[in-house]
């Protein structure tokens, strides 16, 4: 199994679907990236662990409760078209993302990635 790192996820997105979009600021969330995920004809697209997202919005200020609002109504509320990103909390992973190098079913490569090397 090839484990990509969160460079290599980027440059996957920027090659493969230049319309996926990156929750900004991107210094606080992309940390949060966790994967690879796909919508019926739409990927790949940016995978966020829902989890550390609200710890991110925690450590900015807000209490768990104004974060989790916050993650509901702003985040995965929002549609902002095919390169809306996915999200996925941590008790539905098949590995702990809390743990810096982890190897997740998320960050497997897909068949069209390891084709062209990356």
């Amino acid at each position: 199994m090839f484990v990509m790192t969160l460079a290599e996820l980027i440059v996957v997105l920027e090659e493969e679907n230049p319309e996926a979009l990156l929750m900004e600021p991107r210094e606080q969330f992309d940390a949060c990236i966790v994967g690879l995920g796909y919508r019926f004809h739409d990927g790949p697209l940016a995978m966020y662990s829902a989890d550390k997202v609200i710890g991110a919005l925690m450590e900015e200020g807000m209490d768990e409760e104004e974060a989790q609002e916050w993650f509901d109504v702003n985040v995965i509320g929002a549609w902002l078209g095919d390169g809306t990103p996915v999200y996925v909390w941590d008790d539905e992973m098949l590995c702990d993302t809390s743990v810096a190098s982890a190897t997740c079913v998320s960050h497997v490569v897909p068949k069209n990635c390891r084709e062209r090397g990356l």
